[in-house]
């Protein structure tokens, strides 16, 4: 059942993703980086200063030295399922020598106690009183991993499209070329068929038949709004892409190509874009535009939601601030292949009346021991 880890000549950000995205991304510039370009008040404020500086191990809560957050992405109010976490990730951190480790979570886990896949939690949370979407989110993770979740994230990824556009945009390197022609259309948009190649330095609006710009798409029946698809189409290469081109890239999941079709590679995708911004937000043209980081700020302000607290936040900043890209442990839950069978399978719908995962052992007890076995390592 042993899997192996993403090799280091491959992006480093495929095994780094959320913890850039939590440790660097948000955390630095709702905490750390403010502190920073303000480091001349703190000098006369000596007990801040030192708060930035205490033991993590300290100040955050945890389990047998380790601190697990659970980092959840939301589609947004324009997504066909706004409140559905399509994003799943455990961040766990040994506080000792500081040892990453991200445990992906499958979106379409079933969890028998809800009656309803693992990404509906935080929806059915919010529903029964406010805050307690990350409450129930952390339970139904608890049940898969057996790990105590002690803080939980959430990132509605409208606040990261606003937030790539403002820092001038990311890059983000397309491994496999795909075509989608199913993407949905935002409410109240005309629809559109895109193209992105490698050499285009924003967004294309590719005519039909390839050529030039232009504009094309129609309702799927013809005669409503209700169900309004366009075509997106991405080509291998590295590319420079905005917010909305960004936001087509990761949330892409009808593809021609199985393979990119999947839900894992649409998560994968998410972990490019959100180490591509996390990336760009580090370099000198934002960490001294104090201009930019206030408005940072506040996007991150207003499409976060999180029980972190302020020391907290700081206390992850220092571990997020010295992290090194290629000692950090990915961990995936997967169907595996048909050379070796995975943790989890997909039973027939009639079971659920739904396509579902769950555990190939019935229960979630080999799951949890494979996680256990990978963070001992």
């Amino acid at each position: 059942m042993k899997r192996q880890l993403v090799p280091y000549r491959l992006p480093v950000f495929w095994a780094s993703i959320i913890v850039l995205v939590v440790a660097v991304g948000i955390i630095l510039v709702k905490i750390v980086l403010p502190l920073v370009s303000a480091a001349g008040n703190y000098l006369f404020k000596p007990l801040s200063t030192i708060s930035i500086l205490k033991d993590p191990a300290g100040a955050l809560k945890s389990n047998d030295g380790r601190t697990n957050i659970l980092i959840l992405g939301r589609g947004g109010a324009s997504h066909e399922a706004p409140d559905l976490t399509d994003t799943m990730i455990v961040l766990s951190t040994r506080l000792k020598d500081k040892q990453i480790s991200s445990i992906s979570i499958p979106r379409d886990i079933w969890i028998n106690s809800m009656k309803a896949k693992i990404n509906s939690a935080y929806y059915y949370g919010e529903k029964k009183q406010p805050g307690g979407g990350l409450i129930l989110a952390r339970d139904a993770v608890f049940q898969v991993t057996d790990l105590p979740i002690h803080y939980a994230i959430l990132v509605d990824f409208e606040g990261f499209k606003k937030a790539i556009d403002l820092v001038g945009g990311v890059e983000v390197e397309v491994k496999r070329g795909f075509t989608d022609e199913k993407y949905p259309v935002e409410q109240g948009l005309a629809p559109n068929q895109f193209s992105f190649a490698p050499e285009a330095s924003s967004l294309a609006l590719a005519k039909s038949d390839g050529s030039g710009f232009g504009r094309t798409g129609v309702p799927l029946n013809g005669t409503g709004p209700s169900e309004v698809y366009e075509t997106v189409k991405f080509e291998a290469g590295w590319q420079q892409m905005d917010g909305d081109t960004a936001l087509r890239f990761a949330r892409s999941r009808y593809s021609n190509d199985p393979e990119e079709g999947s839900d894992f590679a649409r998560s994968r995708r998410q972990q490019q874009i959100l180490v591509a911004l996390a990336l760009k937000i580090k370099q000198k043209e934002t960490v001294l535009n104090a201009d930019r980081i206030k408005q940072l700020r506040q996007i991150f302000d207003d499409y976060t939601e999180t029980d972190l607290g302020d020391d907290e936040m700081l206390a992850l900043g220092r571990i997020g601030i010295g992290i090194n890209l290629s000692q950090i442990q990915q961990i995936s839950l997967d169907e595996g292949t048909k050379e070796q069978q995975g943790l989890l399978i997909n039973p027939p719908t009639s079971k659920y009346g739904q396509w579902v995962l769950e555990p190939r052992a019935m229960d979630w007890s080999e799951v949890q021991k494979y996680i256990n076995s990978q963070l001992e390592q």
